[in-house]
């Protein structure tokens, strides 16, 4: 099997460049069917939406056919690494093309059009270097930019092992030995009632990603992978039975936790697809038990019992100011593509139960007219040391 693909990917190259064009759109085909599943591993480094990594290969190949005639052949490796450039190319354009629409022109002077711009430029580069959400953590979480991303991590590491395994000081130190950064009891003190790190740690805790939620929701053991989400999705919709799902919960409701909160289709999506298993009434009954079920509420309170807890916890630095919600709100709405309603009832509950009083007109406000995009944009660019007019 594997020679016949070589022999017919060795072909697609060669005739890719022909004058004939029926067969040179038929090896473009075949390099398009050969080529894709590398092209998806790759992109999952930087997009999490597939419907992302799918729009960039489609972009990616429709490059390669207008500019055939500028390919020479030099063998299956070069091939592949042809295929990564421009697809990496065409996710530079993609996130550079969403960032300026996101950032809002309709309010900007002509003289710094050109500005704004630039700003997108280097957030779209940042995004791809796995800075932008560094950044984000800095700017809403609190956390120390002097600090090196190893020690932030061992930071939260530290928080987790106290507050969510409830591991005592000395067994917390103990296990941080092998990171390489040394803690002792004052340092661990410190940051163990640091507003970042506290910050920090009930963000990771209250984050809840589509194949999270959905996952917790199926009750199924963590870490949800995308893979493992991926078997079940198809297993339900080949109607398929399923090993694994909560006593009582019918292939149905698994159904329907999918499409909801792992896909994020609003209701009334759901009603339109032929496959549906439910009527309006049904359904709604469903959803509003699942509501309950979310796992928010839960998550604050325990947070909030082990803070109170601890001798030295600010509760109101850490939870009522408004970073910890909008740090929320920017992933949910730029990772996870939800729309404002979906993103409130993933954070409406916890932040109920923290004492901060989040509404939809907040959100709203926040994330309009790319408000938050833009201010992080500015300390990004401030945080790299740009200077210009455009900050």
């Amino acid at each position: 099997m594997q020679t016949n693909t070589h022999a017919k990917l060795t072909r697609a190259i060669d005739l890719l460049t022909s004058p004939n064009e029926d067969r040179a759109r038929e090896a473009w085909e075949q390099l398009w069917e050969i080529s894709r599943p590398y092209l998806l591993r790759y992109l999952s480094t930087w997009l999490h939406n597939p419907d992302d990594r799918e729009d960039v290969i489609q972009d990616a190949f429709l490059r390669v056919w207008t500019f055939r005639t500028r390919f020479r052949n030099q063998g299956e490796q070069a091939w592949f690494a042809f295929i990564r450039r421009t697809a990496y190319r065409c996710m530079v354009d993609m996130r550079r093309r969403y960032v300026q629409e996101t950032l809002s022109l309709d309010d900007v002077e002509e003289s710094e059009i050109a500005g704004i711009t630039d700003v997108a430029d280097s957030l779209a580069a940042a995004m791809l270097a796995h800075e932008l959400y560094s950044a984000a953590d800095i700017l809403w979480l609190g956390l120390s930019p002097q600090v090196s991303p190893q020690t932030r991590q061992v930071q939260l590491l530290a928080a987790q092992l106290y507050y969510l395994h409830e591991a005592s000081w000395q067994e917390v130190m103990r296990l941080l030995a092998p990171s390489g950064v040394r803690v002792d009891r004052r340092t661990l003190g410190a940051w163990l009632s640091d507003t970042g790190v506290l910050r920090s740690l009930c963000y990771h805790e209250l984050y809840y990603s589509n194949d999270r939620l959905a996952g917790s929701l199926l009750q199924l053991p963590e870490p949800y992978s995308e893979k493992q989400m991926d078997v079940l999705v198809q297993y339900i919709m080949q109607g398929l039975n399923l090993d694994g799902l909560p006593d009582g919960m019918s292939r149905d409701e698994a159904w329907l936790i999918l499409w909801r909160y792992r896909y994020a289709l609003p209701p009334n999506k759901i009603l339109q697809r032929t496959d549906c298993p439910y009527q309006a009434e049904q359904m709604q009954v469903l959803l509003e038990r699942l509501h309950q079920q979310l796992p928010f509420r839960q998550r604050m309170d325990y947070l909030l019992s082990r803070f109170e807890q601890t001798p030295g916890v600010n509760i109101p630095d850490v939870l009522h100011e408004a970073g910890l919600w909008q740090r929320l709100a920017l992933q949910y709405c730029y990772h996870d593509d939800l729309s404002h309603v979906d993103i409130y009832e993933r954070m409406a509950p916890a932040a109920e139960r923290a004492g901060y009083c989040l509404t939809m007109g907040m959100l709203n406000v926040w994330l309009s007219n790319g408000r938050l995009v833009q201010k992080l944009a500015r300390f990004y660019r401030q945080w790299k040391g740009v200077t210009d007019d455009a900050t």
